[in-house]
């Protein structure tokens, strides 16, 4: 018997291997199939990450695979019934296996035939096992046509990067916003309305929002570019005047002597040094002689006349202060000048409060810019909208610096240069 069981461990061996092939084959042939499924699937409807997918389509062949060579293990009397078959043994093999225990004459004579059997037995006329080529033909054209739609472009895919991306600009420009608004919050400044400066803070972080919640790019840039028009109306239209006014009554406080700092500062807008010399100038008249102060008092009412225009309060400081010198009130002169010091305090306030509107103006437009580039192409006859609503960024000189700075502020990649393209142009129509 122990031939014949040494031939069924042989012959066992050669029946797994086949087995083996088998299941190979089969799984290969449905992780093949998974996968040209999983191609035909993205073309409709895309999932990310693709590795998943080509994990799972491997995952369901080894599955597949292992299943069909547990289900095809042989037991001891399948392996004889196919060795007997095979071989032609008359199922010598099968009665030995069915009688290997049994006593007797008759159990003995067959267990001895089938062990003859085995012994005379050759396996190598069989043949090396062959794998299953319809099934393995499966497999190959499935991955063949996989690897096709693979290397294909795939519109639906390429659509669904196009949405990534806008989502990832959206939010890298809705943050650079945000931290916009964080930065015009915290650069409050003495002698400006504390109330303006929240309401811009306020409206950029609005937009940030909107630009969150917009469904696509384009709808983004529309929020952005009503934020630069309410950007536009927190502008005070007199600031321009004011400064010309400034400027016109320190040309005429140049020629006093006494007034000449205060009035070099004026003429040149600097309206923070106009400040601290005017205060200087009230805080030295109590040593000026009567000629000193005649002279000053005619050439405050110059500079009070050439204010009047624009700044009216201005013009009525630097009057008073004058008719106060030449009725001898020192101390009235010298309220009257501190009072236009204040007023000249809050312009440069006001001028420090519109270049952050302006800065915050051409970051927008650099928002704007970066987010047109991730919406791709503009449609037909939209090719001008991300440009427009530059009109908000128009500043006195400060178009270009402000650029640079909103421009890193709404996000980088869009910054520096979109900040400065912006600027300029701003600058340029307000000049």
């Amino acid at each position: 018997m122990i031939a014949v069981q040494g031939f069924l461990a042989r012959f066992r061996r050669r029946l797994l291997a086949e087995r083996a092939l088998a299941a190979a084959a089969a799984g290969s042939a449905a992780a093949a199939l998974a996968g040209l499924g999983l191609e035909i699937v993205e073309r409709v409807r895309p999932l990310e990450p693709a590795g998943a997918g080509l994990a799972a389509c491997l995952g369901i062949g080894l599955v597949l695979g292992v299943a069909w060579l547990v289900r095809a293990w042989p037991a001891p009397a399948e392996v004889a019934a196919l060795a007997d078959a095979r071989l032609d043994g008359l199922e010598r093999l099968v009665t030995a296996h069915q009688f290997a225990a049994a006593g007797g004459r008759l159990p003995a004579l067959q267990r001895a035939d089938a062990a003859a059997f085995a012994g005379g037995a050759d396996l190598a006329r069989l043949g090396r096992p062959r794998p299953p080529l319809p099934v393995l033909g499966v497999a190959v054209v499935a991955a063949a046509a996989a690897l096709a739609l693979a290397w294909l472009p795939n519109p639906a895919l390429q659509r669904l990067h196009r949405a990534q991306a806008a989502v990832a600009a959206q939010e890298q420009v809705a943050a650079g916003v945000d931290a916009m608004a964080g930065r015009v919050a915290a650069g409050a400044r003495p002698g400006e309305d504390p109330g303006r400066r929240q309401a811009l803070a306020g409206e950029l972080r609005r937009s940030a929002a909107a630009v969150r919640r917009a469904p696509d790019p384009q709808s983004a840039v529309g929020a952005l570019s009503q934020a630069q028009a309410s950007l536009k109306a927190l502008r005070d239209p007199t600031q321009g005047p004011r400064q010309e006014a400034a400027a016109a009554a320190g040309r005429q406080l140049q020629q006093d002597p006494l007034a000449a700092p205060a009035g070099a500062a004026l003429a040149a807008q600097d309206n923070r040094a106009a400040a601290t010399e005017l205060d200087r100038l009230a805080q030295s008249l109590p040593a000026a002689s009567p000629a000193q102060r005649d002279s000053l008092a005619a050439s405050l009412d110059q500079a009070g006349a050439a204010a009047r225009g624009g700044d009216p309060k201005l013009a009525d400081s630097l009057g008073r202060a004058a008719e106060g010198l030449r009725k001898g009130d020192v101390p009235g002169a010298q309220q009257a000048l501190q009072e236009a010091a204040r007023d000249e305090g809050s312009v440069a306030a006001e001028d420090q409060f519109e270049g952050d509107t302006n800065q915050a103006a051409n970051g927008l437009q650099a928002a704007k810019e970066k987010l047109a580039g991730a919406a791709g192409p503009p449609a037909p006859g939209q090719g001008a909208g991300p440009a427009q609503g530059a009109g908000p960024a128009q500043g006195a000189g400060q178009g270009q610096g402000a650029g640079q700075g909103a421009g890193q502020g709404a996000g980088q990649g869009a910054g520096q240069g979109a900040g400065q393209g912006a600027g300029q142009g701003a600058g340029q129509g307000a000049g």
